[in-house]
């Protein structure tokens, strides 16, 4: 085409719409294919993951879009988009036929206070990522932690959801004495993070120095503790059993000088405002971690990468905990969270949870177990779960 032929603008429209059609089409086929490769790994018991033929398989892209004028990061940023939908969709149709429990009618999950509670909004984003949407569960609220596993354990509940740490105000160290206690009563099957992003609500907007009395649950007082001190000494704060039952007290008072420190989220069930938007110390990646509890316990298939709670308790002298710790390194296992707790009536022990990135049913992972069962190096080891990590 010379420089001075006219381009037609609207035959290049069509062959481009033409062409993502095309792709829409190819990119479809390629998602069912993955699904048959999914089918294939649980037969022979393979990972999902290869990823020595992942790199290969880039290797090749790149070489063979050279003279096709493709660009290598182009290449990658588009195939690493598509390699990593694969792996998601096999490991979500695994999950799914492996657990085939999360995919019954209705699921009663109990959580911390009601509608509009943090561990309300991580219940129902728990089980819409397993379900694929959050009608799937029968919610019952609940105050107190320990209901919250009385529940579970009396089978009036088949799931709870309870906060564990937060990046802003550490970890949550009811739930890990709970976990002590219940221990052998109860599994964690899942985990979820969710943003945290608190906020001042009231009943209508009005100013910060209208308000007289602060509602909110002890986690956001903690969390929040820099910018309530720069209230007024004349403010009243009171904290309440969840956030929910901050919320829905601040709504039935109707009151121009009551708030609440609450999320937006929250804010729809009750009918409140925002006053001011993100007063967390932690103004960015302030996120909760929740555990998933449940009577039962569930087995992460092997091609599914996993993470398995344990607590154990060790004699506090020294070495005791560090000879654990070693069988687990010498066995390549990668522990990512090591929390201690006092015993109770035992001032000469230390109780420690652990989650480590393995699968309970992996070699090297009942290797470690074993020698650590073998040469006596706890007084007391109790496997709470093995599951599927939020990636």
């Amino acid at each position: 085409m010379s420089n001075n032929e006219k381009i037609d603008l609207n035959a290049l429209r069509i062959e481009i719409t033409q062409l993502d059609e095309d792709l829409l089409r190819l990119l479809s086929r390629r998602r069912e294919i993955s699904v048959e490769v999914a089918k294939s790994k649980i037969q022979d018991m393979r990972p999902v993951r290869d990823v020595t033929r992942e790199q290969i398989l880039m290797e090749n892209l790149v070489a063979k879009g050279q003279p096709l004028n493709l660009d290598e990061n182009y290449i990658n940023q588009v195939y690493r988009a598509i390699v990593e939908d694969s792996v998601d969709l096999q490991l979500k149709y695994i999950a799914e036929n492996s657990k085939p429990e999360l995919h019954k009618n209705k699921v009663k999950v109990a959580f911390l206070g009601g509608e509009g509670s943090y561990s309300h909004i991580a219940a129902n984003a728990y089980f819409k990522r397993q379900l694929g949407f959050d009608k799937g569960i029968e919610e019952l609220g609940l105050n107190g932690f320990e209901n919250i596993f009385e529940a579970v354990k009396q089978g009036s509940a088949d799931y709870a959801l309870l906060p564990l740490e937060n990046t802003s105000s550490g970890s949550i160290t009811e739930v890990y004495d709970l976990l002590q206690k219940y221990a052998e009563e109860i599994h964690i099957v899942g985990e979820q993070y969710i943003e945290v992003k608190h906020s001042i609500l009231a009943t209508d907007k009005i100013n910060l120095d209208q308000i007289k009395t602060l509602y909110a649950h002890f986690q956001p007082i903690a969390q929040c503790s820099e910018f309530l001190s720069t209230l007024s000494e004349d403010v009243h704060i009171e904290a309440m059993s969840s956030t929910s039952a901050a919320m829905k007290k601040t709504a039935d008072l109707n009151d121009p000088s009551v708030a609440v420190i609450g999320s937006e989220q929250g804010a729809e069930y009750y009918g409140l405002k925002t006053i001011i938007n993100t007063v967390a110390n932690q103004k960015e990646a302030n996120q909760t971690r929740f555990i998933v509890i449940s009577k039962e316990q569930l087995l992460v298939p092997q091609q599914s990468i996993a993470k398995t709670s344990l607590i154990m308790s060790v004699n506090q002298q020294p070495g005791a905990l560090v000879k654990p710790l070693l069988a687990f390194s010498e066995h390549g296992i990668d522990l990512c969270k090591l929390e201690s707790r006092p015993i109770n009536g035992k001032p000469n022990e230390e109780m420690f949870y652990i989650d480590a990135i393995a699968n309970v049913s992996d070699d090297s992972f009942k290797q470690a177990l074993g020698d650590i069962f073998n040469q006596r190096m706890t007084n007391y080891l109790v496997l709470l779960g093995s599951y599927e990590p939020q990636r």
